[in-house]
């Protein structure tokens, strides 16, 4: 059971389209590229499941590109964005889109790891500079 189906009881399907050489080699830290992955994905799932549908919910798209000199990874969803005004907030250290869980001395519920405040942007973007690797957000 995936986290966003322990928190909403629905989870988004994803997909992944690969272009170019499959045969895709390069250098990395297992557990960078699992932080960095990891990140952006469960803000597109609680994004996408967050915003209303009409029952189903939309797919989350990987498109993994290989080329000469560079490998891509673009993460798509129909989450509804970051407001324009929004998007250079969100390589600040204490910014989240996430709303703060309600906590009252009678019913503490530890809040769920998709809602935690993790710095997810700023800590996905530190992680991929000393790789020089950047990241590159559109929100439309």
């Amino acid at each position: 059971m995936t986290l966003c189906q322990m928190e909403y009881g629905a989870a988004p399907h994803y997909e992944i389209e690969e272009f170019g050489d499959r045969d895709i080699e390069f250098q990395y830290i297992p557990s960078h590229l699992y932080h960095v992955m990891f990140e952006l994905a469960k803000n597109s799932m609680r994004a996408v499941t967050e915003r209303p549908t009409d029952g189903r919910l939309p797919p989350i798209k990987f498109l993994v590109a290989k080329g000469p000199q560079a490998l891509s990874i673009k993460l798509s969803d129909l989450g509804g964005g970051v407001p324009y005004m929004d998007v250079p907030k969100l390589f600040s250290f204490f910014y989240s889109t996430a709303q703060t869980p309600e906590v009252s001395s009678q019913t503490f519920r530890r809040p769920s790891v998709l809602h935690t405040r993790v710095l997810a942007v700023f800590t996905v973007q530190s992680a991929m500079k000393p790789w020089g690797a950047s990241l590159t957000l559109v929100s439309t």
